[in-house]
């Protein structure tokens, strides 16, 4: 999506350039031009494009390429006024970035994202040409290279951050704003994509609200602009033949590991430089194929004509749910190739239709269209939740369209052309000033946690009041429960251990609150809790994970070892027979025996790990508790509480007591097939009188997210469920208690 989408073509007349007007000068009034300043600026774009186009056409040779001959540095860094542009480029970019912003649009485009893939394909045909190009004349510099792309890429970028940052700050509630900020510095140190591999898990917030979520692309060109050029300098003496091989070995390497991490770990293969690089890299080996002026023209028509064909359909098949990249990125990858293989040979009938000026004009303007997009559509989610009414919509499109503009109109092509700080010195200490008046917000907000008095003093209250003590009880390491160092709770000068608290993060939520239950009635154990690691034996997310194996196994064989005699199941049970948008992947269960991947598959994998679970940790000796899930939530609980003190509400309430049944329903049914274990039900304690869940008072939210508890929400609404289990853990029966279990 970055750099400028030059090659090299027979330079025509300059005196014809200037004698030669073009259609638009003639049919549209100058003065009406000038009156209008955003029209004449898209005049003023495609009027040279066409003039281009005109001037090939008078030449005699419109679009043939020399893939000789080569332009300055300078020149092959500039826009489209220069005599070697290719319009066809900038027309294939401009489709790429409206399928992206059609995609997040959620209007047609279900593939849409393999417009990024295009972007990547570009970017390395243009930035291997540049360096080829420079080190065979002897004057490549990776210096000048570096402040080459300082120039293009971080003028429009800083801009972008720091509106986003402002917008930020009037409209995200502290913990979001928290989150955003370490998005922004992830930005800053060119990682937010190693960010977001990391990053989307369940205390983020949904992957929609991250404004600079797109960046994660911008950070693989990037990474990608800082190792390949460091790379083409140590094999600059290689023969040409060599470096030809070596790049292929590259390539399909990158990309075997894709279809590698595409099964195993999907966030890496997606997020990451080593499983995105055979894209760009496919990109570079266009440069290395020579002309061929005796081939058929109709080959290239046909070639071209396939690449239009491969991308459409990629946009039209593709959706959510396709395992991507992989295999599934060729498609796209390919044809985009063959689209600039074939029109550098001939100038096809598909070129012509990509140099429509007004896709060329998108094109132009097509990184700063990128950058502005999701910052607008992801904070109008943040307004309108998940699904945009069509109104905002229209505004995100629009507004997307029009900051993209005059980013590109006003920042962008000023400093890249050296209107604007034309001395690099000037444009590095100008970047540096910026960035750091950037990480100085961001670290405010994160030493804050999100500058919570933007809100106000309630709010900053009930924000503070609301948080969570999960980290103590996680482990990110499954070999902790190898080497006995699981967290305890309780007293560890208490009688032998003999409760152990297993699951997911939702084991971890109530970890304080056991710990407290445990001192209280003189019981010792462990919580044994992992993000997303369901506490199920053989069982994985779609995705198997030999570790998710070896934990599970892991803690059995921890409980036999300290002959644990009571285990609680704790895990967020519903939630992983259904598709969870998380911008990351998905949570149905597979085991061994799994041949289909869809909910009631999901449901008889939970079903078959439950009972082997529970076989396996009753043969080691232990009885098995089950807690069932609380109330999950549909809108952000903390953020309708906050948004309903501002308006003074009496009461907030989440969902009702039926919509909690209707999403658990499954679940229960294979909870009721489990004649050993003892059932802890919360629920029964989460709601009002009127059946509605509890959310929390005016001091503090019950929940930290649509689905974990903050500590004072435990406290409140499992405290009464759990405390009998340990008062009958402890041997004692709390007088008057209700019973500790339902069937």
């Amino acid at each position: 999506m970055n750099g400028s989408g030059l090659a090299v073509v027979t330079r025509p007349s300059t005196n014809h350039f200037r004698t030669q007007p073009c259609h638009w000068e003639r049919l549209v009034p100058r003065r009406r031009i000038n009156s209008l300043t955003l029209r004449r600026g898209f005049l003023k774009l495609t009027t040279r494009v066409h003039c281009q186009l005109a001037m090939r056409m008078a030449a005699g040779r419109p679009g043939i390429v020399d893939m000789a001959a080569l332009e300055s540095p300078r020149q092959l860094d500039s826009s489209s006024s220069h005599p070697g542009y290719r319009a066809d480029i900038d027309g294939l970019r401009g489709v790429a970035v409206a399928a992206v912003v059609l995609f997040h649009l959620k209007l047609g485009a279900a593939g849409g994202y393999v417009g990024v893939d295009v972007f990547f394909v570009i970017s390395g045909f243009l930035i291997t040409r540049l360096i080829l190009a420079a080190q065979q004349e002897q004057r490549f510099s990776l210096r000048n290279f570096w402040q080459r792309r300082l120039r293009r890429l971080a003028p429009a970028a800083i801009v972008m951050v720091t509106a986003t940052l402002l917008a930020g700050a009037w409209l995200m509630l502290p913990r979001d704003y928290y989150h955003f900020s370490k998005s922004v510095t992830a930005q800053v140190l060119l990682a937010s994509n190693v960010y977001f591999h990391g990053l989307l898990d369940y205390f983020a917030g949904p992957a929609d609200q991250q404004p600079l979520l797109h960046t994660w692309s911008l950070a693989v060109e990037e990474q990608f602009y800082l190792v390949f050029p460091l790379l083409l300098v140590w094999v600059r003496h290689w023969p040409r033949r060599r470096l030809l091989a070596g790049l292929c070995a590259l390539t399909a390497a990158s990309l075997a590991l894709s279809v590698s991490q595409v099964a195993n770990q999907p966030s890496a293969a997606f997020f990451l430089l080593p499983g995105r690089a055979w894209e760009l890299l496919v990109g570079a080996l266009l440069v290395f194929v020579p002309r061929l002026p005796n081939a058929p023209a109709w080959r290239w028509e046909l070639l071209s004509v396939g690449g239009v064909a491969a991308i459409g359909c990629s946009i039209v098949l593709y959706n959510e749910q396709t395992l991507f990249p992989g295999i599934a990125a060729l498609p796209p990858v390919v044809g985009a190739a063959a689209i600039i293989l074939a029109n550098s040979q001939c100038s096809t009938a598909v070129a012509r239709a990509l140099a429509w000026q007004p896709l060329v004009a998108l094109g132009l303007m097509s990184y700063s269209l990128y950058l502005w997009h999701w910052p607008v559509i992801s904070l109008l989610h943040y307004q309108f939740g998940a699904t945009l009414p069509p109104e905002a919509t229209a505004l995100a499109l629009v507004s997307s369209c029009l900051l993209g503009y005059l980013s590109w109109r006003w920042v962008e092509t000023p400093i890249r052309t050296g209107q604007l700080l034309s001395d690099n010195a000037a444009l590095l200490r100008a970047a540096a000033f910026c960035l750091l008046l950037i990480v100085g917000a961001s670290t405010a907000s994160l030493m804050t946690r999100g500058l919570p008095m933007r809100w106000g003093a309630d709010v900053a209250r009930a924000f503070a009041n609301s948080k969570h003590k999960m980290g103590k009880f996680r482990t990110g390491n499954p070999r902790v429960a190898d080497q006995d160092r699981l967290p305890r709770i309780g007293l560890d000068d208490a009688e032998a251990p003999s409760v152990l608290i297993w699951g997911d993060s939702h084991a971890a939520q109530i970890g304080q609150l056991c710990d407290d239950l445990a001192h209280q009635y003189h019981v010792s154990g462990y919580v044994a809790s992992h993000n997303g690691f369901t506490p199920l034996v053989g069982v994985w997310r779609w995705n198997r994970s030999d570790s998710v194996v070896h934990w599970s196994n892991s803690v059995v064989d921890f409980v036999r070892r300290h002959r644990i005699q009571h285990v609680v199941l704790v895990s967020r049970w519903a939630g992983y027979l259904c598709i969870r948008e998380n911008g990351k992947d998905n949570t149905l269960l597979a085991d061994e025996q799994s041949r289909t991947y869809s909910r009631a598959e999901s449901k008889r994998v939970l079903d078959r790990g439950l009972h082997r679970t529970v076989r396996a940790l009753e043969d080691a000796g232990a009885r098995v508790w089950l807690m069932k899930q609380i109330p999950a939530q549909t809108e952000d609980p903390l953020a309708k509480m906050i948004r309903g003190m501002r308006r003074d509400a009496t009461a907030i309430t989440g969902v009702s007591l039926a919509e909690h049944q209707q999403h658990t329903r499954d679940v229960n049914e294979v909870f009721a097939a489990l004649p050993t274990v003892t059932l802890i039900d919360p629920a029964r304690h989460c709601f009002d009188e009127q059946h509605r869940s509890r959310l929390g008072t005016s001091d503090h939210s019950y929940y930290i997210d649509t689905c974990h508890l903050s500590t004072v929400g435990a406290e409140t609404l499992v405290r009464p469920a759990l405390e009998p289990v340990f008062a009958e853990i402890a041997g004692r029966r709390l007088a008057g208690a209700a019973p500790t279990a339902t069937r």
